[in-house]
């Protein structure tokens, strides 16, 4: 830079001008001896004198010519928008949209962007429609494949008749058991730390007609075995009866090492989540004494119960070190626990015991069991009462008492039984032994059989737990509590050791079935029973049962908040932030989701600051020496003018002629020593080859503030998408509890807590005479909705599922949809699951006049679409109608369809509905005709607009029985080879509608193809009708996209919502096929009519065979709404809310024809659905060709093949 002075303000001083003086600061002080500047500066008078052309330009003016903006003075190169604002803002504004667009816009984006819906198509405009994706497969709680030679067994231990309640053959290949997957099964995907595995437990797979478990020397997770690991837990549950499986045992039997277990486990701990079983496993125990308290002592007493326990270090004589019963009869009243009460109003003690079907080993190279209960609290030394009066062995050739009785976690009642020595997988693997155990829960009549090899090994009676004076405790019951069903294969040198140079890898360990039998009087299954219930202490500590890394019950927190130790399971715990702005420290709650709120409370306040950063510049502070000597600012008018000080001139006038000042600066009347406030604006260095700001620093409070806003920012965002799983994974979970004998596993269900028959259903209506036939029916399903409060949203119950869209297909009060048959501007109504509860007993299904989603009225309908399925039988259910008797509008319903359409989603209705065929010719093309004929299907149809006589406007069977070799069908085949025709049949158990003042209810089938101008052959032989003063044929025989046969009944009168509210049964009887098939409808409790299948014959007019009565498996809808497809709606009459309440839906058939199930294997659908899933979950796809962008199968009759 130039060494001469600027005009009008004092030269920079060089380094050697400094050397006479301490500081800068000597140079601005006043001095009573003070030189003149000639003297001081050693420089002329003249500025004229000095050398240079003051008025030149310099390089660095943009430094320190200041201009005077907004009342302050700064610099003139400066500006409120730099590009180095501009970079900093906009990184932060595309950072935070970028979360905000995460977070909040996607989702947002989601919901709203609606796909505009295509006009309905016509194969289904009459369906009644419904269904969600279901979260489980197809069976009920007894297998089909299960021989029904095996349905009811002979006890081995008392001789009486048992049957079969659950069964899984495993015969279907492929099955796999990730979360939702399967009914009843799930897999785990942890390490099985409580026992010190050796291995990862991953999925395990169904091959051959077997569960496998294979365990294999593979690394997975910083493990160096794979293993496999399966339960029910509340999934399905049983208290008391036969527990028994097939299994082929892995390895062989002469190499130790392997750990293979069957067992069972109560349901209030979660095996594998350390923080469940904490003070719940292995106790069995409802007595209020020193057995419920941490230790087994209290001010260390009873003395047996230090010093007849474990003698090794570091336990010197403890006898436990469990932390007490978690959930004792000690319980103080009003405290967490989950019931029920004892008459006395103490609580009944809970738990997790277990029972161990067996954990097979190898000692003295043979094969054998170990099957065990585990007992806490414990005996003194362990020894239980094991006299010949408690304890049977039925061989002890084979059996023995196992010396392992127990240690400072467990107490184990145990026998040690030898096993067939071919049935293991490198000696025969088709070998299959079966093992299980027979129990009842209690105390003195309580007992325990174990069997191997398919015979009684030994026994336990309750009496072996009695009550212990030595260490004052009570009897230790039977268990008591639901069990859930464990299976797995790993290693653990905790259970013996492992001879890895001699173990062969991979291994497998094959369950050929598992089965549960009980006493008909004593059928008790379920995880969350009426006298031991779970269900709402497990959703109350979910943590507990979800979170594998929480060991024990003081760890349930979490790495980033805590609270106080009776708020440990409050997810609303405080994560504090400093705003930066502020001295208050600013609180969040910070669950799954306030992450964002901390997120965005960053970027917000760095947006803020930055902000105030780019609108007020900030300049470098003046220390305190300069602001003691400032003098004051210059007023504008003293200011160089900008444009002068950049005027360049060949002619340059002189600084007195510019300024008009006195030729010597010591005539200026300023002391030019004094410092300025602006001096370090002006007192430019050069850096790196530039010149800066003597003032400025490559890092500022500014930059230094941004970079640590984004820092931070940057930090949490890693922290909670990375940081969070990493450390949660390398955090090793403690072993101070359960470190012994627990198997551990589970995932959340997906389901509810009971099985195919509703644990409410009376036992007297367990079996009925058939109104039709008089021979007895059995009862294969029922819900008698006696919980109230059930949700039936996506995944939250077993069966049922209501569905959330609007219900257009056939045309319910909705959007103004001009469709090919109907142009009426109608009201609008939407299906909400939240329309759909149960409540005193009933499911309730209400209609409000409410706006939801721009429609009118929200109503609600659900259905077990793809969930549960029957074929043939009596589907039955107990109903109030909604309203009242004679007032028209509403439309409740209750019936059935085939699995193949799925109601509500067009495009797997599309050439399905209404179809039942199974005939190859013109009725199954589109229109039911080929080149125009026959003619009748083109003259004696529907003659209104546009149809003028067409007698179908259908599009054809998709899944006939004309299907090409090799099309996409699901089968099965002919034995000529042709395709089994499919499709999805609907029956109506009833559609209530309001007529000549009185409640009536149209009970009817729907059919495709049609007969000729859709006239059935309702001869008296084909329709029975046995009152007519009660029941007439429905005048409404069909259209162009159905056909009907119908007859209307008139019901009680009585049971409507708001007359007396009475219940009403109405159901239909069925026996699907051709010949002496038929349908038998049910109102008031009496037969109403029957068709028989010859009613629906071949019909040589128009070319068509016989349509049977509907051979697909059926699911079961209910719903309510309104539409005027249906007939007139009296808005101005109708009273909202109204609600249709359905007191029982229950299904019986003949015990020698039950089937159930979705997916039977002579009328397939899953892997149907599956292909061509989206046509099956995307309500907007309403027609099969159009909107899905599928073909039709080629078609036979059509010449395509």
């Amino acid at each position: 830079m130039s060494t001469h002075p600027r005009r009008g303000y004092r030269p920079a001083t060089s380094p050697r001008l400094l050397a006479g003086f301490h500081s800068s600061a000597d140079l601005l002080s006043p001095s009573p001896t003070r030189s003149g500047i000639a003297e001081k500066f050693s420089l002329s008078p003249d500025p004229a004198s000095w050398g240079s052309n003051l008025s030149a330009p310099e390089p660095d003016d943009a430094l320190h010519n200041p201009v005077y903006r907004g009342g302050k003075f700064k610099d003139s190169n400066s500006f409120t928008i730099s590009s180095r604002g501009i970079a900093n803002l906009g990184f932060l504004a595309f950072l935070c949209f970028a979360v905000l667009g995460l977070f909040i816009g996607y989702p947002v984006l989601t919901f709203v962007r609606q796909a505009k819906l295509s006009p309905p198509t016509n194969s289904n405009s009459f369906v009644n429609s419904s269904g969600q994706v279901p979260s489980i497969g197809n069976f009920g709680l007894i297998d089909l494949d299960t021989p029904k030679s095996a349905h009811k067994i002979t006890s081995l231990y008392s001789g009486r008749e048992m049957v079969l309640v659950f069964s899984d053959e495993f015969n279907r290949d492929g099955r796999t058991f990730y979360p939702g997957d399967d009914p009843y099964w799930e897999a785990v995907d942890l390490h099985y730390w409580a026992t010190n595995n050796m291995e990862w437990y991953v999925k395990n797979a169904i091959k051959n007609g077997s569960l496998e478990f294979t365990l294999s020397e593979e690394r997975v997770h910083g493990m160096n075995y794979k293993g496999g690991m399966i339960s029910t837990w509340n999934k399905f549950c049983f208290t008391g009866g036969l527990l028994v499986g097939a299994a082929n045992l892995p390895g062989t039997n002469n190499i130790h090492g392997l750990w293979p277990a069957f067992w069972a486990m109560g349901n209030l701990g979660r095996a594998g989540y350390g923080a469940s079983l904490d003070a719940m496993w292995p106790y069995t125990y409802d007595s209020c004494d020193v057995g419920t308290v941490a230790n087994q002592t209290r001010n260390g007493l009873p003395l047996a119960a230090t010093t007849t326990g474990d003698k090794n270090a570091p336990i010197n004589g403890e006898l436990s070190y469990l932390p007490g019963q978690r959930l004792s009869r000690c319980t103080c009243p009003g405290e967490s626990h989950p019931g029920p009460v004892h008459e006395d109003g103490t609580y009944v003690g809970r738990a997790a015991p277990e029972i161990d079907v067996f954990e097979a080993q190898i000692s003295n190279n043979a094969g054998q069991v170990s099957q065990s209960g585990q007992w806490a609290p414990f005996n003194a030394g362990y020894m239980w009462f094991n006299t010949t009066d408690n304890m049977k062995i039925v061989d002890r050739s084979l059996s023995f008492l196992n010396t392992y009785l127990g240690g400072v976690y467990q107490q184990a009642t145990s026998v040690v039984v030898t096993t067939d020595q071919n049935c293991y997988e490198l000696i025969d693997p088709h070998c299959r032994s079966v093992y299980g155990f027979e129990y009842r829960p209690g105390y003195s009549d309580g007992y325990i059989s174990w069997i191997t090899d398919n015979q009684v090994s030994w026994t336990i009676l309750g009496n072996g737990m009695a009550a212990d004076p030595a260490v004052e405790i009570g009897p230790r019951p039977v268990p008591m509590e639901p069990l859930y069903i464990l299976a797995n294969l790993g290693m653990s040198r905790n259970f013996g050791e492992v001879d890895l140079e001699h173990l062969t890898f991979p291994t497998v360990m094959r369950m050929d079935y598992v089965r549960v039998y009980q006493y008909p009087d004593e059928i008790n299954i379920g995880c969350d029973p009426k006298g031991f219930p779970t269900q709402a202490y497990i959703n109350t500590y979910i943590d507990a049962y979800t979170n594998p890394n929480l060991t024990t019950w003081n760890d349930i927190t979490t790495l980033f908040w805590s609270g106080p130790p009776s708020q440990r399971y409050n997810s609303n715990a405080v994560l504090s932030f400093v705003h930066p702005d502020s001295e208050h420290t600013q609180a969040f709650c910070w669950d799954f989701y306030g992450a964002r709120s901390a997120i965005i409370y960053i970027i917000v306040s760095s947006l803020v600051s930055a902000g105030q950063a780019l609108r007020d510049p900030v300049m470098p502070t003046s220390n305190d020496s300069e602001l003691r000597h400032s003098r004051p600012l210059l007023t504008t008018h003293t200011l160089p003018r900008r444009d002068d000080s950049w005027e360049t001139s060949s002619a340059t006038t002189s600084l007195t002629e510019k300024y008009a000042l006195a030729a010597d600066p010591a005539a200026w009347g300023t002391d030019l020593h004094n410092a300025e406030p602006d001096d370090h604006i002006h007192v430019p260095e050069v850096r790196n080859g530039k010149v800066v700001d003597r003032a400025s620093s490559a890092i500022s409070f500014q930059g230094f503030t941004n970079i640590g806003c984004l820092l931070i920012l940057s930090l949490g965002i890693i922290t909670l998408f990375m940081g969070y799983p990493v450390v949660s994974h390398l955090t090793k979970p403690s072993t101070k509890v359960n470190s012994l004998t627990v198997n551990e596993t589970g995932q959340v269900p997906a389901i509810g807590n009971f099985g195919l028959i509703d644990l409410d259903t009376p036992s007297n209506v367990y079996t009925i005479k058939s109104l039709k036939t008089g021979k007895d029916m059995k009862l294969v399903f029922s819900d008698e909705f006696n919980q109230d409060g059930r949700s039936f949203y996506p995944g939250d119950d077993a069966y049922w599922e209501a569905l959330d869209l609007h219900y257009w297909a056939t045309n319910n009060m909705e959007d103004d949809m001009n469709s090919l048959l109907f142009t009426l501007d109608l009201d609008e109504t939407r299906y909400d699951p939240s329309a759909v509860t149960t409540s005193n007993g009933s499911l309730r299904i209400t209609l409000s006049r409410e706006n939801i989603h721009d429609l009118d009225y929200k109503g609600g309908m659900l259905s077990t679409w793809n969930k549960f399925c029957f074929t043939g039988g009596y589907l039955v259910a107990s109903v109030v109608l909604p309203g009242t008797n004679n007032i028209h509008g509403l439309w409740p319903a209750f019936w059935a369809m085939g699995n193949l359409g799925r109601a509500g989603y067009g495009a797997s209705l599309d050439s399905m509905w209404p179809y039942t065929y199974d005939s190859c010719d013109v009725g199954t093309v589109a229109n039911q005709t080929r080149n125009g004929l026959p003619i009748l299907a083109t003259t004696s149809g529907d003659k209104n607009q546009p149809f003028n006589g067409e007698l179908s406007y259908l599009g054809g069977q998709r899944l006939s029985r004309c299907t090409c070799p090799g099309e996409s069908h699901p089968g099965p085949i002919h034995a000529d080879g042709t395709y089994v025709g499919r499709a999805a049949p609907e029956i109506d158990v009833f559609e209530a509608q309001i007529s000549n003042g009185a409640g009536q209810v149209s009970q009817s089938g729907q059919w495709a193809p049609f007969n000729n101008g859709y006239v059935w052959f309702n001869t008296s032989d084909n329709l029975i009708i046995p009152d007519p003063t009660l029941s007439v044929l429905n005048t409404y025989i069909g259209g162009a996209l159905q056909q009907a046969s119908s007859v209307v009944t008139t019901v009680d009168q009585n049971c409507y919502e708001l007359r007396q509210g009475c219940y009403s049964v109405y159901g239909f009887e069925y026996k699907p096929g051709f010949g002496d098939a038929y349908i038998t409808w049910v109102s008031d409790n009496k037969i109403a009519w029957t068709l028989n299948a010859a009613g629906m014959a071949a019909d040589p007019q128009v070319e068509i065979g016989p349509r049977p009565v509907p051979q697909e498996p059926m699911y079961i809808l209910a719903n309510l709404g309104m539409s005027r497809n249906f007939g007139a709606v009296d808005l101005d009459e109708l009273t909202f809310p109204t609600t249709l309440s359905i007191d029982y839906v229950r299904v019986y058939q003949y015990p020698d024809q039950i089937n159930i199930g979705c997916d039977p294997p002579n009328f397939p659908t899953q892997d149907y659905i599956n292909t061509y899933i989206e046509a099956y979950t995307n309500p907007n796809l309403t027609t099969w060709v159009d909107d899905y962008k599928q073909v039709m199968p080629k078609n036979k009759f059509l010449g395509e093949c």
